[in-house]
């Protein structure tokens, strides 16, 4: 006889609990994780960064209530902002009960998020730019992010809150309302911006440069120097990046260590494979910036547009990571298993239960305002917050899983997948990924079993289980070029009941991670063809492929999965 569903809870539950224990962990704060020895072998991390006393920015952020901002622009100012959006120009800020002040103001976003300024654009906020010393709440300079990618305004504040407990130097994050003029403009994310007083919150010495990764460069790129006494000529960023293309593995080890902070970095990858950052740097050589700090001459990774998080539950942790430098470190065995071992450290952050519980309380406070805005959509918005509830427990049982598996290998010098003759590719070798406990996923390889198929094929099957809720997937990832794809497999489904209110998707489909999918199959079907159109912005992306059931009852089964290349 099966153990019901809620013994099956219970013995999950069961085993999470000894596999924290198993890798030594326990509800931790910031200090507590960066007190172990360095693996540099000179002092602690601790010994390296440093916190400031509580002070007006710390009150400001940590307020319960919403400020409401007015940005005022001459008609001058807003044609010159208009012209060139990245420009300072002046402006009146003006904060309801608060101060006044004038500061400078520019337009800000990158290609998804930017907006014009007769939309709802974005903005960072100079505050000393033309009056020296002048601060808001003793800030220096701030950005207004429209959060046009999170219309939940969850993401920034969630995954600062998660840094900061993790010991990543992150800036910190709350909201507010905004009006340009006298356009009510809505809610915004104030987001604390990368300058000198944010590297003397965390670092002893804040003199040192600090770089911008721009839009999905890496740092074999001329990146822009933001800050810093250190040298003009990329020199720090170049030996970084000449210790990651050593070619002998001794000598490697041994120029990473002067040119990285491994046990910080590999912190940092923990916590952005963990939180599901696919548009970040492990991930996507995008959204970062890196530091290094005058004293030790060793980068820091630092997040940044941490806005689009926690999409996919079943990302992978210990997937291929294209960047140089977290390739780099996880070519190293011994660094791999370290990084490994920080994602164990750092699973009790991510317990669904807490998050939850994180995201309530902040629902909680923005929820008035919301209403107030749009009244009509609030219903909306309460069941996306719902969902992404239910994504905060999944994402957790996945790492989890994901911890108790044998590590995949790390495809650092992976090949881009070519295509010859526009001929598709076929795309073998899936692996499975279960985001609700008990699904049932099997291969089924003809060649290995004495299994009667139509034409050979090697089947993968997906099937509800007991607890009548699966979420699970097979997933491949590869390297693409840029340009346009299709991936096609066919499926067959059989008496399938899609999960309601799940943004992802509904029933069998195919998808890429990290993006939503309107192609479904439900109830039942014979082998039919299906498939997934996207794009590739990069010159070189790695892409995971999923095959999906989300569903409350039935199976599903893929084969004959290829990828065409349609055109660049």
């Amino acid at each position: 006889m099966f153990p019901s569903p809620l013994l099956r809870r219970f013995i999950s539950c069961f085993l999470l609990l000894l596999l924290v224990v198993a890798f030594g962990c326990r509800p931790s704060t910031a200090r507590s994780l960066v007190k172990s020895p360095s693996v540099n072998g000179t002092d602690s991390l601790e010994s390296r960064i440093t916190t400031t006393p509580h002070d007006e920015s710390d009150d400001f952020f940590e307020s319960a209530a919403i400020p409401r901002i007015v940005l005022k622009l001459s008609e001058d100012q807003a044609r010159m902002l208009s012209e060139n959006p990245r420009q300072y120009v002046r402006c009146t800020l003006t904060e309801e009960g608060g101060m006044r002040l004038e500061v400078g103001l520019k337009l800000k976003g990158a290609a998804g998020s930017f907006r014009q300024l007769d939309e709802k654009p974005a903005f960072t906020i100079n505050a000393n730019k033309y009056h020296k010393q002048q601060s808001f709440h003793q800030l220096q300079k701030f950005h207004l992010n429209n959060s046009v990618q999170d219309e939940l305004y969850v993401n920034e504040w969630l995954c600062a809150s998660i840094c900061r407990e993790a010991g990543v130097p992150a800036p910190r994050v709350t909201h507010a309302r905004v009006w340009l003029n006298d356009r009510d403009l809505g809610l915004y994310v104030v987001k604390e911006g990368f300058d000198r007083q944010f590297l003397q919150r965390h670092f002893r010495d804040a003199s040192g440069n600090l770089y911008d990764g721009g839009f999905c460069q890496d740092i074999d790129s001329e990146l822009e120097k933001d800050l810093g006494h250190g040298p003009n000529d990329l020199s720090d960023l170049r030996a970084l990046n000449a210790a990651c293309a050593e070619e002998d593995s001794e000598t490697r080890g041994q120029q990473m260590v002067q040119r990285l902070e491994i046990e910080a970095f590999q912190t940092f990858m923990a916590f952005e494979m963990m939180a599901c950052h696919w548009d970040g740097y492990v991930a996507n050589s995008n959204n970062y910036r890196i530091y290094f700090p005058p004293d030790s001459k060793r980068a820091w990774f630092l997040p940044h547009g941490m806005d689009q998080m926690f999409q996919d539950p079943g990302f992978p942790t210990f997937g291929q990571t294209p960047a140089i430098v977290s390739g780099t470190v996880r070519s190293s065995p011994e660094w791999n298993e370290q990084f490994r071992q920080r994602v164990a450290k750092l699973l009790p952050l991510f317990d669904g239960h807490q998050l939850v519980g994180r995201v309530q309380q902040l629902h909680h406070k923005l929820r008035p305002t919301l209403l107030e805005l749009n009244p009509d959509g609030i219903a909306e918005i309460d069941e996306q917050i719902a969902q992404l509830q239910n994504r905060l427990h999944e994402r957790f049982h996945c790492i989890a899983q994901q911890l108790t598996e044998p590590d995949p290998a790390v495809e650092h010098d992976a090949a881009v997948m070519e295509f010859g003759d526009g001929e598709p590719v076929p795309l073998d070798d899936w692996d499975p990924q279960q985001e609700t406990q008990d699904s049932q996923l099997v291969r089924i390889d003809p060649s290995e079993n004495s299994v009667d198929t139509s034409d050979d094929s090697v089947i993968y099957s997906i099937a509800v289980g007991e607890s009548s809720d699966c979420v699970a997937s097979w997933r491949k990832t590869v390297l693409l070029a840029q340009g346009h794809y299709r991936l096609q497999a066919q499926l067959r489904v059989d008496d399938v009941d899609p999960r309601k209110n799940d943004d992802r998707g509904v029933g069998a489909g195919l998808r890429i991670s990290g993006v939503n999918r309107d192609n479904a199959l439900v109830n039942s079907s014979d082998w039919r063809e299906a498939s997934y159109d996207f794009h590739v912005t990069e010159e070189c992306q790695s892409v995971q492929f999923v095959v999906e059931l989300r569903a409350t009852k039935g199976s599903m089964a893929m084969k004959n999965a290829r990828i065409h290349f349609s055109f660049p």
